[in-house]
């Protein structure tokens, strides 16, 4: 966390005050696995680039966690 002149804040013991701890990046993470790029439709963007631009990414099934996801505490 950070005070609002952009210092780290710190609790009572000088250690520094996180917003995330590693495992909800970990569990957050698991929500983007299985993502892939869309393939270029055949309109106006197959011709800049070779990219899709309106819907970039798509679910691969394949690739997913199907494990559950844990909620982050509060």
């Amino acid at each position: 966390m950070l005070n609002e002149d952009g210092t780290i804040k710190t609790n009572t013991k000088g250690h520094e005050i996180r917003t995330y701890k590693n495992h909800d990046i970990s569990e957050y993470a698991k929500v983007f696995v299985g993502f892939r790029r869309q393939n270029v439709r055949g309109n106006i963007e197959s011709r800049i680039k070779n990219s899709n631009l309106i819907d970039p990414l798509r679910i691969d099934p394949t690739r997913k966690d199907h494990f559950p996801k844990v909620r982050a505490a509060r």
